[in-house]
């Protein structure tokens, strides 16, 4: 994995950062953690004295078998007679499989209670006996021993219930307590050597969990269920060390907390949790990277540098001074986890992949040079998009653990339950894709969606036995995304072999123009976006043995053969477009002879930056200056469709420069458009310009804060959208006279919507046709709809309606009329007459109506004569507004091009 290299030109910290930095700074509510406090201590109480409670409460109404709750260890159906389900009833078979030499659990007062961020108890050796760390005996009586404490706290605290627990808090295996707010865990320190859960080791037989007849005789290495045992044995020590170090450094506290912000706001704290971070920063201040004294910045600055070049290839230790791994053991860990991050053979990195480090690294590495400057926190650790505006492409999977079965073999091995096994699928799932997509994407990301997913659940309800997940599989594509071929190694090395098995047979030999022969796969003649689809379902069906419906592609447009074509035609005529204007660029800067030198020609169309529909019916060539014949002239009473004409600026004696990748703009379409959105629905217009940097003269710290004090002092006669860049420090250029407020106001709820569609299409059970849903035009909020008339409206769909000519064809290319629309000009007419009391709106990519808005403040105005146009008297002092008046105007100026005018709202 290639780390990221980071500038070393950097900024100095200015007060105004401190300052926001100081101000992210968790608030404590005093009553709140005095409340916790007390409770915590109230709880601790009550588990200590247990056993006198118990024997006042139970005598008069059980026997004096349960007082001491005395009963067999498998038994695990003896808790719902008091109201409360073991956690693991599910696992029941599992449980009958075990053996201990302590078969019979009672309660015992526990060894220790510590009060720290949470309670601990510890759990009594006695309850244990010498080899009950194998297989399930343990979470089972650590389960008992959770229900035992239910029970006990059930008479005086109304508010408890199971939660996951775990390194992560996800485990349902090993549970804890939540009551009244307060988390209660369970250990035994004293239960085994840490080197006892070596991940060379194995401690969970699969024949165990899933019988016999599928591992019969089955001694397998279980690196990961050891991990979760580990946490069981090692868990208050842990807690304690980070606590221990963090309390006396509070600018490393802050640091931590800002880049769990940023983390969660960019979906990686699944992956890097707090004890990983934590664990992190701790490993710093040990290492003396991170002192007291430093201030925020630089402690910041550590912290990314670090997390940036965190090498997955190095076995790490959290604390210097620990004792080293042998080399052998080293190597264990590194072949059974992607990273690692050891402290007493607990690998607190365990569950972060590669994708997972790469992506991590590459938001990192993008925040770490903005850092120190004010107006770049929020966008850094502040600002939160949707889990898929991080992507290009985004697809769904639904896995069944039945769908498993067939290779149970594989991934039943190390796993306690269906949760396991899903879990270990998605790990080889990500660990194929890296081995035949990677070279398609930039990183990957897979991230569970399931709606009903539970980690808690009440004492009387069964844990979720999880028989199926939903995922989001997200690509940061990179230019070969498309790519028709999988280019493997060359012929006749033993990494072809492997090729070739790995692909099941499917790939060939190809020869290429360097004379290399390589093994390939191919997918189609030539790029296409079902290419990427196909390699993905191959992985699925022909390497999982899985249906292809259980994945499904969600993207913004449609994936049909006919949507596709239609995409080959707008490429050719976008081909055409930016052939003709590097021809004319061409002959530009070769005039000879006039007053000042051509040095540049730019091309400011959208259709040269991809952002508007290039259209088939655009006629793009060079002519001669023999092109009197070579004009198509409408048709008398029929209007052409819409020919658009593309506009250049051309420079004289000056040089300008243009973004270097407009093809990574022009393939990033989702994410760029979710972005887009969420900029739209969530930036403060009212009270903050958008301040556009294009690189070219980056503004200082200073003068961006002249910029937003100018526009404080200006903002009543500034537009109600202030966009502020370098040819325009006051922002208001562009938006002068559009968007108005309720426009404005209008497009912040429409980007709102069109983003919970987005996440419909992205999460939703069925997909959805997002197209046709963003695009559907919604006229309710209108007060009257102008109708137009079919042949009006010329900018429909002209890529349906009329095809460019074959290459072949021998028909004549004939320069058509362009930029004639006539409802562009109906509406520029409407605004020039009646803007005074109305707003008109209209979709010029093929919208057949016109929406009407009058401005409330017309409704009624005193009466002057002034105000005579267009309204009517009520009284000697009141004008209303005239609608009717309006509309049969309306009727009278769109003649041939509006077809009926409705009033919807009196």
């Amino acid at each position: 994995m290639e780390t990221p290299e980071l500038s070393e030109d950097v900024l100095p910290m200015s007060n105004a950062f401190k300052l926001l930095c100081d101000d992210s700074t968790p608030k404590v509510n005093k009553k709140e953690v005095e409340r916790q406090r007390q409770t915590a201590k109230k709880i601790k109480n009550e588990i200590e004295s247990a056993k006198i409670n118990l024997e006042i409460e139970v005598f008069a109404t059980i026997t004096e078998k349960l007082i001491f709750y005395n009963f067999q260890y498998k038994n695990l159906d003896f808790w719902t007679e008091h109201d409360i389900k073991h956690p693991l009833h599910h696992l029941q078979k599992a449980i009958d499989a075990t053996s201990s030499s302590v078969t019979q659990f009672k309660w015992v007062k526990p060894s220790k209670i510590t009060i720290s961020d949470q309670v601990f108890v510890e759990m009594p050796s006695e309850l244990l006996g010498n080899r009950d760390f194998l297989n399930l005996t343990y979470p089972t009586k650590r389960a008992h021993f959770l229900c035992c404490i239910a029970k006990i706290l059930s008479k005086n605290h109304a508010k408890i219930h199971f939660a996951a627990g775990g390194i992560q808090q996800d485990d349902p295996i090993f549970p804890d307590l939540i009551v009244d707010g307060i988390r209660v865990g369970i250990y035994c320190s004293d239960m085994a050597k840490p080197k006892r859960f070596a991940p060379n080791i194995g401690n969970l037989r699969p024949a165990t969990v899933f019988g016999e007849k599928l591992f019969k005789g089955v001694e397998i290495a279980t690196p990961r269920f050891n991990q979760r045992m580990l946490w069981s044995v090692l868990e208050l020590d842990l807690n304690q060390e980070l606590e221990k170090t963090m309390k006396t450094h509070p600018t490393a506290r802050l640091a931590l907390h800002l880049l769990q912000s940023l983390l969660e706001n960019r979906h990686l704290t699944h992956a890097f949790s707090k004890i990983v971070t934590t664990a992190r920063v701790v490993r710093l201040i040990k290492n003396g990277e991170i002192t007291e004294k430093q201030e925020i910045l630089t402690v910041l600055r550590a912290i990314f540098k670090d997390f940036i070049t965190w090498s997955p290839d190095d076995v790490e230790h959290m604390d210097v001074d620990e004792e080293k791994l042998e080399d052998d053991v080293e190597e264990e860990y590194s072949q059974n986890f992607d990273v690692n991050l050891i402290w007493r053979h607990l690998n607190i990195a365990s569950n972060i992949t590669k994708n997972q480090m790469a992506r991590m690294k590459k938001e990192l590495a993008t925040c770490y040079p903005l850092l120190g400057q004010v107006y770049t926190f929020d966008p850094i650790f502040i600002e939160k998009f949707p889990v898929f505006a991080q992507y290009d492409h985004v697809s769904r999977l639904h896995v069944n653990v039945s769908q498993l079965l067939p290779i149970i073999g594989e991934f039943g091995c190390d796993s306690v339950d269906n949760r396991d096994v899903i879990s270990q699928f998605i790990k080889s799932l990500e660990r194929k894709i890296q081995q035949t997509m990677s070279e398609r994407y930039e990183f990957i990301g897979i991230h569970e969606i399931t709606e009903d997913l539970k980690t808690t659940w009440q004492l009387t309800d069964y844990a979720s036995q999880e028989r199926q997940k939903t995922f989001l599989i997200g690509f940061r594509i990179t230019s070969q995304w498309k790519n028709p071929l999988t280019v493997g190694p060359s012929a006749q090395t033993n990494e072809a072999k492997e090729f070739r098995e790995l692909w099941k047979g499917s790939s060939e030999l190809r020869k290429f123009a360097d004379t290399r022969i390589c093994e390939c796969v191919v997918w189609a003649e030539k790029p296409s976006e079902k290419v990427p689809r196909a390699v993905l379902q191959f992985v699925l069906q022909k390497m999982f043995d899985l249906p292809a419906t259980c994945l499904s592609w969600r993207s913004l447009t449609t994936t049909s053969t006919s949507a596709e074509s239609d995409q080959q035609h707008e490429k050719k005529s976008q081909e055409a477009v930016f052939k003709a204007f590097t021809d004319l660029s061409q002959v530009l800067r070769g005039l000879k002879g006039i007053p000042l030198m051509i040095t540049n020609v730019h091309g400011v169309s959208g259709y040269l930056r991809g952002t508007e529909p290039a259209y088939p019916s655009v006629f793009a060539a060079t002519s001669s200056n023999k092109s009197t014949d070579n004009h198509a002239l409408p048709e008398t009473g029929k209007i052409p469709l819409y020919s658009p004409a593309v506009t250049v600026h051309i420079k004289l004696e000056y040089s300008g420069k243009w973004g270097n990748d407009v093809e990574a703009i022009r393939r990033s379409t989702w994410s760029s458009f979710s972005r887009l959105l969420t900029l739209l629905s969530t930036h403060p217009w009212s009270s903050r310009p958008l301040v556009v940097d294009f690189g070219l003269k980056s503004w200082t710290e200073e003068e961006r804060s002249k910029l937003e004090e100018k526009f404080i002092k200006m903002r009543p006669i500034l537009p109600p959208m202030v966009v502020i860049h370098e040819e325009d420090q006051l922002g208001s250029k562009f938006t002068r006279e559009n968007p108005q407020g309720i426009v404005l106001n209008r497009l912040v709820a429409v980007a709102k919507e069109a983003l919970k569609l987005m996440e419909k299409q992205t999460i939703g059970q069925k997909s959805i046709d997002l197209e046709t849903s963003l695009l559907t035009e919604n006229l309710a909020p209108y007060d009257a709809i102008i109708h137009l008339e079919p042949a009006a409206v010329v900018r429909k769909k002209a890529l349906m309606e009329r095809r460019p000519l074959p290459e072949n064809s021998k028909f004549q290319h004939k320069i058509p009329v362009v930029e004639l629309d006539p409802v562009d000009e109906l509406v520029y007419q409407l605004n020039n007459s009646f803007q005074s009391v109305a707003m008109f709106f209209y979709n010029k990519y093929g919208g057949h109506h016109i929406g009407v808005m009058f401005k409330p403040q017309e409704e009624e105005v005193p009466a002057k004569i002034s105000r005579c146009a267009l309204h009517k008297s009520i009284s000697d002092s009141t004008l209303r507004l005239n609608r009717a008046e309006i509309l049969e105007n309306i009727l009278i100026l769109g003649q041939g091009i509006v077809g009926d005018v409705e009033l919807k709202k009196q």
